[in-house]
C-alpha cells in the first residue's frame, strides 16, 4: 500500500510539472531553443550537484563497500536494459533501445526507497545514478547520435557524471564535510534538477500532437519492455547474488522499475535524434507504472 500510494503521488507531481511546461510552450512564454538551453543546465549543473550531496556523509568501510556493491549492482541492471533493447532491436531504433536501457530513477527512485527502506538507503540509489550517468555519457550519447566519434576519453573524463563521480568521492573520504555554506546551494541546485526536467518533457509534449502519445504502438511496445521485461530479467539474475545484499538488491530493482529517463528526449534533442519520440515513451511509460512497479516490488520479494 506504501508503494502503491508514493508511486500514485509522485505520478501526479509529475504530469503536473509536465503540464507546465506544455502550458508555457504553448503561450510561447519558452521556445526551442530555451528548452534546450534548460536542458544543458539540467545535464551539465543539477545532476552532479545531487551526485556530490550525496556523498557528503560519514566515511566508513562498511558505507565504502556497500557504495561498491551497489554501484556493480546498478551498473549490472544497465547492461542487463541495454542487452535487451540490443537484442530486440539489433542495430535499429536507437532512441527505443535508450528508453528500454535507462530509467527514470532518480524522481521515481528516491521518494520510493526513502518510504520503503529508510533515508540512510537513499545513498544507494544515490549510486545508482552515478552508474546512470557514465553510461548514459557514453553509451547514451552513442545510441542517441549514431555517432562513435563523439566517445572520446576527453567526453568521458570531462563528462558531469564523471566529474561529480570525483567531486563526490573526495567529499565522501574526506574527515571534512561541505560546510553549510557551499552544501546548502548544492542542494538547492540539485532540487532543481526533477521539475526542470518535467517541465522541458512538457514542452516536448507540446511540440508533437499529444493524443500520439496513447496511440503510438511503438511507445506501448518500449514501455512494457522498460517495465515489466527488463525488471523481471533483472530480479532473476539478481536471485543469484548473496542475501546479505538483499536491501541492496531492492534500492536497485526500484531504480530498475521505473519508467525510461526524461534524458532520452533531452540528449536526443542535444544531438539530433527524434526527441518527440522519446517524450511520448517517456509520458507513456510513467503513466503505465503505476501499474507496474508495486508488481515488480512485490515480484522481486517473492523470488528472493
Amino acid at each position: 500500500m506504501d508503494a502503491g500510494l508514493t508511486i500514485i503521488v509522485q505520478i501526479v507531481k509529475m504530469f503536473l510539472l509536465m503540464g507546465t511546461g506544455y502550458f508555457i510552450y504553448t503561450k510561447k512564454w519558452v521556445d526551442e531553443h530555451g528548452s534546450q538551453q534548460i536542458s544543458n543546465i539540467l545535464l551539465k549543473i543539477c545532476a552532479p550537484a545531487i551526485t556530490i550531496t550525496s556523498f557528503n556523509i560519514s566515511f566508513s568501510i562498511e558505507k565504502l563497500q556497500g557504495i561498491v556493491v551497489a554501484f556493480l549492482l546498478s551498473s549490472l541492471s544497465i547492461v542487463i536494459g541495454l542487452a535487451v533493447a540490443k537484442i530486440i532491436y539489433k542495430d535499429k531504433n536507437k532512441i527505443e533501445q535508450f528508453a528500454i536501457g535507462f530509467s527514470n530513477a532518480g524522481f521515481m527512485g528516491i521518494p520510493l526507497v526513502q518510504g520503503l527502506l529508510g533515508i540512510e538507503y537513499v545513498m544507494y540509489i544515490s549510486t545508482f545514478l552515478v552508474s546512470f550517468n557514465l553510461f548514459a555519457w557514453t553509451v547514451g550519447v552513442y545510441l542517441v547520435s549514431g555517432r562513435k566519434d563523439l566517445i572520446t576519453p576527453k567526453l568521458i573524463l570531462y563528462s558531469p557524471a564523471v566529474i561529480g563521480l570525483i567531486l563526490g568521492m573526495i567529499v565522501f573520504v574526506s574527515p571534512i564535510k561541505l560546510p553549510t555554506i557551499i552544501l546548502e546551494p548544492l542542494t538547492l541546485v540539485g532540487s532543481m534538477n526533477t521539475p526542470l526536467a518535467m517541465i522541458v518533457l512538457g514542452t516536448y509534449i507540446a511540440k508533437s500532437n499529444i493524443v500520439e502519445v496513447f496511440k503510438s504502438k511503438q511507445a506501448y511496445f518500449v514501455s512494457f519492455i522498460r517495465l515489466v521485461v527488463v525488471p523481471i530479467v533483472t530480479i532473476f539474475i539478481f536471485k543469484l547474488i548473496p542475501n546479505q545484499f538483499s536491501d541492496i538488491k531492492k534500492v536497485v530493482i526500484i531504480a530498475t522499475s521505473a519508467p525510461t529517463a526524461v534524458m532520452v528526449a533531452m540528449l536526443a534533442q542535444q544531438y539530433g535524434g527524434d526527441y518527440e519520440q522519446g517524450a511520448r515513451i517517456v509520458s507513456l511509460s510513467t503513466l503505465l507504472c503505476l501499474i507496474t512497479m508495486p508488481i515488480m516490488i512485490i515480484l522481486s520479494e517473492i523470488i528472493w
